[in-house]
C-alpha cells in the first residue's frame, strides 16, 4: 500500500493496466509475483560475468501462472 508521500500522479503502472500512483519498477505486487515465481523455480536467473558483451539471462519455464 502507498502513502499520500509516495502516491504520485505522473506515474503509471504498466503491470496493473496503467494506474497512476507508481510507476512499473517500483510495483510491489509485481516484485512479489516474480520473487515467488523464482521461489518456486518457475523463473531462474543465471548471471554470467560482468562485462559489456553478455547480460544477465532470465529463463522461464512451464507455466507462469
Amino acid at each position: 500500500m502507498y502513502s499520500s508521500s509516495t502516491f504520485d500522479l505522473s506515474k503509471n503502472c504498466a503491470y496493473h493496466s496503467n494506474i497512476q500512483g507508481h510507476d512499473t519498477e517500483e510495483c510491489p505486487a509485481l516484485r512479489n509475483n516474480i520473487q515467488n515465481m523464482i521461489d518456486k523455480g518457475k523463473i531462474i536467473v543465471q548471471q554470467g560475468p560482468l562485462n559489456h558483451s553478455t547480460v544477465d539471462a532470465v529463463i522461464v519455464q512451464g507455466d507462469t501462472t
